[in-house]
């Protein structure tokens, strides 16, 4: 498991305390990933992140449903299920072939409600 590095959170606890964030967390892996279980990555309405579960073609899928909580607000929580294998690794360079499991969440500053 990856350990959490204490400037990120006060990173994102300083922009939460502002603007909607769902944070994104790696927790389970399969196989080769480019980051292990604990890795975390905060995605903001207007696509920003900050923090990263891995980059690439798999970032940006996790990213684009991260995005969808945000025209939800019911939906708070989301589990994502990707497979390296699904993308083109040759021509996209990627050299991985395992699956991870990412766990979205929808944090929103206190007292407010969007």
């Amino acid at each position: 498991m990856e350990t959490l590095n204490f400037e990120f959170l006060k990173e994102i606890n300083k922009i939460l305390e502002e603007q909607p964030g769902v944070l994104a967390t790696i927790i389970t892996t399969h196989g080769s990933t480019p980051r292990k279980p604990g890795a975390r990555m905060l995605v903001l309405r207007d696509g920003t992140t900050i923090g990263s579960i891995g980059g690439g073609c798999v970032e940006a899928e996790i990213k684009r449903e991260a995005l969808t909580l945000f025209d939800n607000p019911q939906k708070k929580y989301a589990l994502v299920k990707s497979n390296l294998t699904d993308f083109l690794a040759g021509e996209e360079g990627m050299i991985c072939g395992g699956s991870l499991e990412v766990y979205l969440e929808l944090l929103q500053p206190p007292g407010r409600i969007y």
